[in-house]
């Protein structure tokens, strides 16, 4: 299993500390990746990846 995490724009670096503590508990490397950047953009490109088979998505409009 693989985890493709897209965190909002506003505040990335709660991912990223989240990331932090997950190779500080050992995680195997490359299981949680974190591909911070514009929404649309990098969206699209995890939606259609042919290596991706499921998406998960929590958003606002706002």
């Amino acid at each position: 299993m693989l985890i493709v995490l897209k965190p909002t724009e506003q505040t990335p670096l709660s991912a990223l500390y989240g990331a932090a503590l997950m190779k500080e508990a050992n995680f195997l490397q490359g299981v949680v990746n974190i591909i911070p950047g514009d929404g649309p953009e990098c969206g699209y490109t995890i939606a259609v990846h042919a290596h991706i088979d499921k998406v998960a998505c929590t958003s606002s409009v706002e």
